[in-house]
């Protein structure tokens, strides 16, 4: 096992322990993400997204509409890093 597998199953594991609240979790998650060289070019364009989403919605003024936003942003980042499988 590389360490791009061992990374990426670490993410995985983060990504299925992020409460769909929690924006700065998921900020976290989406900025390690966005900066690794362990990262696919589909990984780094939805952490980016997740991230710049979440960081909206984790303001006090933040509408559902964003919140939502940065939640299907946050399951897309998911599905990249192959972490769907908690949702069915």
């Amino acid at each position: 096992m590389n360490i791009d597998h061992i990374i990426r199953a670490r993410w995985k594991e983060q990504a299925r322990s992020c409460r769909y609240g929690d924006f700065d979790s998921i900020i976290t998650l989406a900025t390690e993400v966005a900066n690794s060289s362990h990262s696919t070019l589909g990984m780094r364009t939805a952490a980016h997204k997740t991230r710049s989403t979440a960081d909206v919605a984790r303001t006090p003024r933040a509408t559902e509409a964003e919140r939502r936003g940065a939640t299907d942003s946050f399951i897309h980042l998911k599905g990249e890093l192959g972490a769907l499988w908690d949702l069915i």
